[in-house]
C-alpha cells in the first residue's frame, strides 16, 4: 500500500521506476536538504512528493516577499492618493487629482516593487486626451501604399490625417480568410505563399502576442502610436506600462478596426494584390504593377 509509512530509501526503491530520472535525483536532493534522507524518521510517499512544492511555496508565503500586496496597493486609488499626499506633504483632506503616467515592476529582489510616476493636480481633474479625428478624404490626392502590415496601416492613418487618400495594396488576405490558410498550415502543413503568418491584413503583427517594447525617443512620438492603439480597442494600460502588452486575442480586432476607419474615411484596401514592379521616369516612380499585369499610374 503506497499510503503506508515508509522510509525515503524504501520509497525511492519501490517507486523510482515510475518517476523520471531527474525527478528521482531532485527528490533525493530535497530529502537531503530537509534532513530526511539518512535519519530514522519515516514519511509517507505523498509527503515525499510534496517536498518540492512546499520548498517552492515557502518563498511565496514569506511576508517580505508579498507581490500580491504590492499589486493590490497599486490598484487602490485611495491608497495611492494618501501616498501621493504624504510624499508631497499635503493635508490628507485636501483635494488631489492624479493620473498614471508610467508604471513598471522591479522583481529583481524578493521584495517586489512597483515603480510609479503620476500626473498630479490640486485644482482640477486631469482631462483625458481626446481621440484623434480623421476627416473624409474621398476626393483628395491619392497616395499608394504597398503592404498592410503595421507600417502600412499607420502610413494610411497618417495620410488621412495629412489630407491624402490612401490606397493600400496587400498581397495577402483579410483576417477572416487568412485564418483558413493558417488552419491548413497548422493542421496539414500546406503553406499558401501569399497568405500565411507573414502576409495578409496586419502583416506578421496580427498573430503576434502584441508586446510593444520599443520606447526609443529617437523613433518619433511613440506615445501617439499607443494612443491610437487605445483609440481602436487596446487597453489603456499600454499608455503607462513600461512593457506594454496588447494581447494576441485583441490584435486582430484592433487591426480590423483601424482598417475599417481607413475605408470609412474614403481610403481603399485591395487584398490579393501583390506589388510586382514599378517604372521610374526622371528619377520619379510613374507607374506600379500589381499581380504582374495591372498597371497603375
Amino acid at each position: 500500500n503506497c499510503l503506508d509509512p515508509v522510509s525515503p530509501e524504501e520509497f525511492l526503491r519501490r517507486y523510482h521506476d515510475r518517476l523520471p530520472a531527474d525527478e528521482v535525483k531532485f527528490l533525493q536532493h530535497r530529502l537531503k536538504q530537509a534532513g530526511r534522507w539518512e535519519g530514522p524518521d519515516e514519511i509517507k510517499p505523498e509527503e515525499a512528493l510534496k517536498i518540492k512544492v512546499k520548498k517552492m511555496r515557502r518563498k511565496c508565503t514569506d511576508p517580505e516577499w508579498d507581490a500580491s500586496k504590492a499589486v493590490e496597493e497599486a490598484k487602490n486609488d485611495d491608497f495611492l492618493q494618501k501616498k501621493i499626499k504624504s510624499l508631497l506633504k499635503l493635508d490628507q483632506n485636501a483635494d488631489l487629482y492624479f493620473e498614471w503616467y508610467k508604471r513598471s515592476i522591479d522583481a529583481r529582489k524578493k521584495k517586489v516593487k512597483i515603480n510609479c510616476v503620476f500626473k498630479v493636480s490640486e485644482k482640477k481633474p486631469i482631462t483625458e486626451d481626446k481621440h484623434m479625428e480623421f476627416k473624409p478624404v474621398n476626393s483628395a490626392n491619392i497616395v499608394h501604399i504597398i503592404g498592410m502590415g503595421p507600417a502600412g496601416m499607420f502610413a494610411a492613418l497618417q495620410a488621412i490625417k495629412s489630407g491624402y487618400k490612401p490606397i493600400i495594396y496587400e498581397r495577402g488576405k483579410n483576417v477572416r480568410e487568412r485564418r483558413r490558410d493558417l488552419a491548413k498550415l497548422n493542421k496539414e502543413g500546406i503553406v499558401n505563399p501569399e497568405s500565411n503568418y507573414c502576409f495578409g491584413e496586419g502583416g506578421a503583427g496580427t498573430y503576434s502576442d502584441g508586446k510593444l517594447y520599443t520606447r526609443s525617443k529617437k523613433r518619433g512620438d511613440v506615445k501617439e502610436i499607443l494612443k491610437l492603439l487605445v483609440q481602436f480597442g487596446a487597453h489603456k494600460d499600454i499608455l503607462v506600462d513600461a512593457h506594454p502588452h496588447i494581447g494576441t486575442n485583441k490584435l486582430p480586432q484592433i487591426i480590423s478596426a483601424i482598417n475599417a476607419k481607413v475605408i470609412s474615411c474614403g481610403g481603399e484596401i485591395h487584398f490579393n494584390s501583390k506589388f510586382t514592379d514599378f517604372d521610374i521616369q526622371l528619377g520619379k516612380i510613374t507607374e506600379i504593377t500589381i499581380n504582374e499585369d495591372k498597371k497603375i499610374r
